[in-house]
């Protein structure tokens, strides 16, 4: 409930807090246009643009005892973040979209990044033998775009 230059009265503040009724008064038009265009822009669904973060090139194809594979990879591009999206692309065929990097290792310590120029293991989320050397794989994060 919304009120301009009014005042509530304490039945009316005690029934709105009872039934969960959230009441705002103001007395300058300027914040209560602002804070009714706030309320809106929560209520829209919400625009992501997709943001590059780095290549890398699979160069070998490794399987733990576990069953998980494992890209053996060559950071050629940015950098390779842990948790971020990654695309796997054949030549110029995209192979898989949906998934996040869950394991990144720089020889044998987990690291959160890997930079451009070096080696590093790379896990992707439920992806079984996707991956083939000479794949690239394309790290990315999906940000929120802040409507006007």
């Amino acid at each position: 409930m919304i009120g301009f230059n009014v005042r509530s009265e304490p039945a009316v503040q005690r029934a709105a807090e009872r039934d969960g009724v959230t009441v705002l008064t103001f007395n300058i038009i300027y914040d209560l246009v602002e804070a009714v265009e706030k309320t809106m822009k929560k209520m829209l669904t919400p625009i992501y643009e997709e943001v590059p973060l780095g290549k890398a090139e699979v160069r070998a194809k490794f399987k733990t005892s576990t069953g998980i594979y494992i890209a053996g990879s060559y950071v050629t591009e940015g950098k390779i973040v842990r948790g971020a999206f990654v695309r796997l692309r054949r030549g110029k065929d995209v192979m898989n979209t949906a998934g996040r990097i869950e394991s990144l290792k720089r020889i044998k310590d987990d690291v959160r990044e890997v930079a451009a120029g070096y080696e590093c293991g790379i896990t992707i989320g439920d992806w079984k033998e996707e991956y083939q050397p000479g794949d690239i794989l394309e790290v990315f994060e999906m940000r929120e775009i802040e409507r006007d």
